[in-house]
C-alpha cells in the first residue's frame, strides 16, 4: 500500500499541513524541519500525485537537465546526482544531450521550456549569452549553470577550480622530476579544457621551466584522441618523461598507444588524467588523476534550483566544489638516466 501524505507527516513529527506546505514550496521552515520532512519522504518512498499538485500549483514537478556528450563517462555520474536529488524532492527530471552542438542545444533549451519544466540546468554550456539572458526572465523559471559564468542576477553558478586542479597536479609530477610534460588538452573552445592548459602553464612558470609548445597537443575529450595524440607525441621523439592529459578518457587512450609501441608506463612515461571517471581505477597501471565532485555538482544544481523555487532565496549563488589528486599506479617519479 502506498504512503500517503499523513504517513509522511506522522513520521516527520510535524502537522500534514506542513509537509503539504514544503513539499510544495509554499511553506517556510526549519532547516532540521525540512530535513525530517524529507528523510520521511525517501524512508517511505512517498510519491504525491503530481499532476493534481501542478494543477494547482502551475508547476509542473520537472527539472530539465542539459548536458554535452552522454557518452562521456563523466557527465552520467554528475547526471545521477541531479535524478537522485530531484527525486527526494518529488521532482522528475528531463535529460538532453547536445553532443556540444550550440544549435542543438538551444533546440533543447527551448523545448524543455515550452514543456514548462520548472527548474534548467545547463552543463558545459555553449550557446550565446544573449540567449541565457533572455530565458532567464521567464517567468517561475529556475536557473543554474555550470562551469560558466553569465550576467544575469536570475541565474545561479557551479564551478569548480579547473585552473587550480591542474596546478597542483603539474606540480606534483615536477616535484617528482617530471620537467619534460607533455599535456593533451581538450578543444579550443571549452572553458573547461582552457583553464586545463592554463594551469598547466602556469604551473611551469612558477617553477621557471620552458613552455614547449611541441608538447602541446589539442584534440577532443575521448579515448581516440588520446590514443592519436599519443602517437603523435611518439612520432616527434621527444624526450617527455610524462603526459598530463585533459581528461581520463584521453589519458587512457594516449597510455594504449604507448604500451602498444613497447613504452612501460610508468616506468619509462608517466600518464596522469582528469576527472575520476569509474574506468580509471579498472584500467592497468590503475590511472592517477584528478578527482571531480561531478555527483556533488549535480546534487547542488539541485539544492540551488529548490531554493529558487521555494522562494528561499532571490539573490544570485555562485558556488564553487573543490577537487582532489588521486595517485595510483600510472605515475611514480622520474629517475634519470645516469640514477
Amino acid at each position: 500500500m502506498s504512503a500517503t501524505l499523513k504517513d509522511v507527516a506522522k513520521l516527520a513529527k510535524v502537522a500534514p499541513s506542513t509537509v503539504s506546505g514544503v513539499l510544495n514550496g509554499t511553506t517556510r521552515v526549519k532547516p532540521e524541519t525540512r530535513r525530517r520532512i524529507m528523510q520521511a519522504v525517501e524512508e517511505l518512498n512517498y510519491r504525491p500525485n503530481h499532476l493534481a499538485r501542478s494543477l494547482r500549483t502551475q508547476g509542473t514537478r520537472t527539472l530539465g537537465l542539459v548536458i554535452p556528450s552522454i557518452t562521456n563517462p563523466f557527465y552520467p555520474a554528475l547526471a545521477r546526482g541531479v535524478e537522485d536529488t530531484a527525486n527526494a524532492y518529488g521532482y522528475s527530471v528531463l535529460l538532453s544531450n547536445t553532443d556540444r552542438a550550440p544549435d542543438k542545444e538551444q533546440q533543447y533549451i527551448e523545448t524543455l521550456i515550452d514543456k514548462r519544466v520548472d527548474g534548467l540546468i545547463l552543463v558545459d554550456s555553449m550557446v550565446p549569452d544573449s540567449l541565457i539572458q533572455e530565458i532567464a526572465q521567464t517567468p517561475n523559471l529556475a536557473i543554474v549553470m555550470m562551469n560558466r559564468g553569465i550576467d544575469s542576477p536570475n541565474v545561479d553558478e557551479i564551478w569548480v577550480d579547473f585552473r587550480n586542479a591542474a596546478i597542483q597536479m603539474t606540480e606534483h609530477l615536477i616535484e617528482a622530476g617530471h620537467h619534460r610534460i607533455a599535456f593533451l588538452a581538450g578543444p579550443r573552445n571549452i572553458w573547461r579544457a582552457e583553464e586545463r592548459l592554463l594551469g598547466y602553464q602556469e604551473a611551469l612558470s612558477r617553477h621557471k621551466l620552458e613552455l614547449d609548445k611541441s608538447l602541446i597537443k589539442y584534440g577532443k575529450f575521448d579515448y581516440e584522441s588520446g590514443y592519436e595524440l599519443g602517437r603523435e607525441l611518439l612520432a616527434q621523439g621527444d624526450d617527455f618523461t610524462a603526459v598530463f592529459a585533459s581528461n581520463d578518457l584521453m589519458a587512457i587512450g594516449c597510455m594504449t598507444a604507448l604500451q602498444d609501441s613497447g613504452i612501460p608506463i610508468p616506468h619509462d612515461v608517466s600518464v596522469v588524467g582528469f576527472d575520476d571517471i569509474d574506468l580509471a581505477f579498472f584500467v592497468r597501471p590503475k590511472l592517477s588523476t584528478v578527482y571531480q565532485p561531478n555527483y556533488e555538482m549535480g546534487t547542488a544544481a539541485v539544492r540551488l534550483i529548490m531554493e529558487r523555487i521555494r522562494q528561499e532565496r532571490n539573490v544570485k549563488t555562485r558556488q564553487e566544489l573543490t577537487s582532489r589528486l588521486v595517485m595510483r599506479e600510472s605515475m611514480i617519479p622520474h629517475r634519470s638516466p645516469d640514477g
